[in-house]
């Protein structure tokens, strides 16, 4: 939706995930797809998406094993297939949505679970690689902060 709804510079032009819902001919009316009302949301997903694809240089995607299993049977068959390069790592533990942590408690909550390297990367940082300058003042939702660790 990015791309279509907002002005360049886009953060991360990439419409696969759009082909690979098909969603029905009047998607975008619905409330949940309403241009200004996810604005900021619709910003803090490119960012993420954007940070991500700059970390592993697209070679990895770390998913659930059921929609991972979906999205590689969608990208065979609309044609794109599963290049070589690209690793797809189920993973099972999940993705619970868990919230307002404070970037010292997301640390010390990684390192209690033994992950190794841990890094804070705040909202406003992702912000401001991603939004700077922008004429429509296009910007993620307040909070979307991510943990960066390795095991």
């Amino acid at each position: 939706m990015h791309v279509q709804v907002d002005p360049p510079p886009h953060v991360l032009e990439d419409e696969i995930g759009l082909r690979l819902a098909t969603p029905d001919a009047d998607w975008r009316r619905r409330p949940d797809m309403d241009p200004y009302a996810t604005r900021g949301f619709r910003a803090a997903i490119v960012a993420r998406a954007r940070f991500i694809e700059n970390l592993f240089a697209a070679q990895a995607e770390v998913d659930q094993p059921g929609p991972q299993a979906w999205k590689r049977h969608r990208l065979v068959e609309l044609g794109y297939g599963i290049p070589d390069w690209l690793h797809l790592v189920p993973q099972a533990s999940g993705t619970p949505f868990i919230s307002f942590y404070t970037p010292s408690e997301m640390l010390a909550l990684a390192r209690e679970v033994g992950l190794k390297s841990v890094r804070h990367v705040s909202g406003n940082s992702l912000a401001e690689r991603c939004f700077a300058d922008r004429a429509d003042s296009l910007r993620p939702s307040s909070g979307e902060d991510l943990l960066l660790a390795t095991t």
